[in-house]
């Protein structure tokens, strides 16, 4: 039960929260963090712009109201920038020898 709701993982909400949970860790141990800052970028994106119950647009910019889509679209950006910089030299990549400079 999630908020009252049976989440399933062939429902869209179930989906999400696999993709949440493995790229959440991936990308806190620092393993493939480009890649799954990218897809965690998607996934935010999806989200913060996906539409509610009643068909209006989740991003409270769009519709006029506050709607916590707004937290959603930051996150994308947050994802993207991590996804372009790279993770750190105290991440698994790179303790193994990846690429951490970003370029």
């Amino acid at each position: 039960m999630l908020g009252g709701h049976e989440v399933t993982i062939d429902s869209q909400m179930g989906l999400g929260a696999v993709i949440e949970l493995a790229v959440g860790a991936l990308i806190a141990l620092g393993l493939a963090t480009r890649i799954a800052a990218f897809v965690a970028s998607g996934q935010m994106a999806a989200r913060g712009t996906s539409s509610s119950m009643e068909g209006r647009v989740r991003l409270g910019v769009l519709s006029g109201r506050p709607t916590k889509g707004e937290l959603a679209v930051v996150y994308c950006f947050l994802f993207l920038m991590i996804a372009c910089y790279g993770p750190g030299r105290a991440s698994l990549d790179g303790l193994r020898g990846g690429d951490t400079t970003g370029r």
